[in-house]
């Protein structure tokens, strides 16, 4: 089992420090959602941990200093981010872009291994019908839920250890948020990656989510467990105030 460290992680986006000494431990499995208000650093800390924005400090993924490296081989190490753009190649196909997906299994493994790729292919196709339909669509033709799936699937395709997720039910119709559920908490290893979660739908991060933690002005100010339970309706209402 993996684990994914964070210390005193801070995030700077232009001229600014967006995420303040941030300290975080997620292993393989773990499921953590970040709750708290539009523009509070959480889209940033994601960015960060995956090298798409300047930070300081300590970020590890087992005994490897993810800090030390560029973005794209923090993702041959076992970090994928499925951003809210969805990152897709608009101009291919769905079978092009879920293939894509896997390419850092080539940079770990080596070129040419298959390591699992068309058994993978064939499990998202059996998961994911809607898109199996589309299969020979270009993706820039897909509805925006399509889209969301399919770079959830792209990101899954790497065989990640860790996958960080910003919003990915963001407008979506109830259908595609279940889809987005399931394939988020199955993944396509067992144990499933950990996740680290940013969404605006509370249910969403109360239903998958082990651990929430309150994110106000780019820092974690609280850890709670979620609030499943009737009987604790204050915590919820005061979860609600945030998102």
């Amino acid at each position: 089992m993996s684990v994914l460290s964070l210390h005193d992680l801070t995030v700077r986006e232009g001229p600014f420090e967006v995420v303040h000494a941030i300290s975080l431990e997620l292993s393989t499995g773990d499921v953590v959602a970040l709750v708290g208000p539009n523009g509070s650093g959480k889209a940033a800390l994601l960015r960060g941990i995956v090298g798409l924005a300047a930070s300081h400090g300590k970020i590890m993924l087992d005994d490897v200093d993810l800090g030390e490296l560029p973005a794209h081989r923090r993702v041959r190490h076992g970090i994928s981010l499925c951003p809210l753009d969805r990152a897709l190649f608009l101009d291919m196909s769905v079978r092009e872009n879920v293939l894509m997906g896997a390419f850092p299994r080539a940079a770990r493994h080596g070129v040419g291994q298959e390591h699992g790729v068309e058994q993978d292919v064939e499990l998202l196709r059996r998961r994911l019908p809607r898109l199996a339909e589309r299969w020979t669509v270009n993706a820039g033709q897909l509805s925006g839920g399509e889209q969301r799936l399919l770079g959830i699937a792209k990101a899954l395709m790497a065989r990640p250890k860790f996958l960080l997720l910003n919003e990915p039910t963001a407008g979506l119709a109830p259908g595609f948020r279940s889809a987005v559920t399931e394939l988020v908490r199955s993944g396509l290893t067992s144990p499933p990656p950990g996740v680290l979660l940013a969404d605006q739908d509370l249910d969403l991060m109360i239903g998958m989510a082990s651990r929430l933690l309150v994110f106000r002005h780019g820092r974690i100010v609280e850890e709670t467990a979620p609030p499943q339970s009737a009987a604790q309706p204050r915590l919820r209402r005061r979860l609600e105030e945030l998102v």
